[in-house]
């Protein structure tokens, strides 16, 4: 369940920063 939880973090964190790098260049 730790496991799930630190994959779910990891991905939100990557979609915050893939947001932010589009909103930089957009």
């Amino acid at each position: 369940i730790f496991n799930n939880l630190h994959e779910s973090l990891h991905y939100g964190y990557a979609m915050a920063q893939k947001r932010a790098i589009l909103g930089e260049k957009f």
